[in-house]
């Protein structure tokens, strides 16, 4: 289990919008800095869906698939980071607009996603195939305020594997954080 030592500031945009990510106990840098860097990288990339596709389960991946699919993941992950760069860096503040092509409500079935301040969201690229997520929190209705807590590679249409499983209880386990550090959400 991962502990939460603090939050670090990825972007921030006016007053009140933001984007930050857990720190993790033991770890060098904030999950968001530290796991961008990983699917960056086509080796790391490669080397987590040989073991991935390794297990067993229903969605297995061709070796040439392997390689193809760690270029996209290496490609979504740039795409995110220009992505959020373009959309918190603009000249007139931040830019929503950018800033939705990448945003998505976890529940999207769930229409109080979006109206309640806890909300449960991941970034996606707006690329045909999303294989690669961050999962974040909205700390605040209205303001765009998001904490990232963890991300994965997800090849399956459910979050049914142990690695995706465990997306949900960080996401759960960072609420109860802010909660007892006296966020009000």
């Amino acid at each position: 289990m991962l502990i939460i030592s603090g939050i670090d500031s990825i972007f921030e945009a006016g007053e009140a919008d933001g984007l930050y990510a857990i720190q993790y106990e033991g770890h060098s840098t904030n999950i968001f800095t530290e796991l961008l860097q990983q699917y960056k990288n086509y080796d790391d990339v490669l080397s987590w869906l040989k073991d991935y596709n390794k297990k067993y389960h229903y969605n297995k991946l061709s070796t040439f698939k392997l390689e193809s699919t760690a270029r996209h993941v290496v490609l979504e992950a740039l795409t995110i980071e220009r992505t959020l760069q373009k959309a918190f860096t603009s000249a007139h503040g931040l830019n929503t607009t950018i800033l939705n092509e990448v945003l998505e409500s976890f529940y999207p079935h769930d229409i109080r996603a979006q109206n309640i301040s806890l909300s449960y969201w991941k970034l996606k690229t707006n690329l045909s195939q999303k294989l690669l997520r961050f999962y974040a929190i909205r700390l605040h209705t209205q303001y765009e305020q998001y904490l990232i807590t963890g991300g994965t590679i997800k090849l399956t249409m459910r979050m049914e594997l142990p690695h995706l499983q465990e997306q949900i209880t960080l996401l759960h386990n960072a609420k109860s954080w802010l909660e007892n550090q006296g966020f009000t959400l």
